[in-house]
């Protein structure tokens, strides 16, 4: 596996594939746990805080 230095990656292992409950739990922790309010899902499934772009994804969907 290769990690970029300085970035963090967050892997979710769910039952079905639902990425827009999964991004809501990331915006949800970057607002009230973080405070940055400015948080929030663009059309396209990225994150972003304020205007900057922090997150991208990258999906991995496999049978059972």
């Amino acid at each position: 596996m290769y990690h970029d230095l300085g970035n963090t990656n967050i892997t979710i292992f769910a039952p079905e594939h639902k990425p827009l409950q999964n991004l809501s739990l990331i915006v949800k922790v970057l607002q009230q746990d973080l405070h940055l309010t400015e948080a929030r899902i663009s059309e396209r499934r990225d994150v972003f805080i304020g205007d900057k772009k922090v997150s991208g994804s990258a999906y991995r969907i496999t049978g059972n």
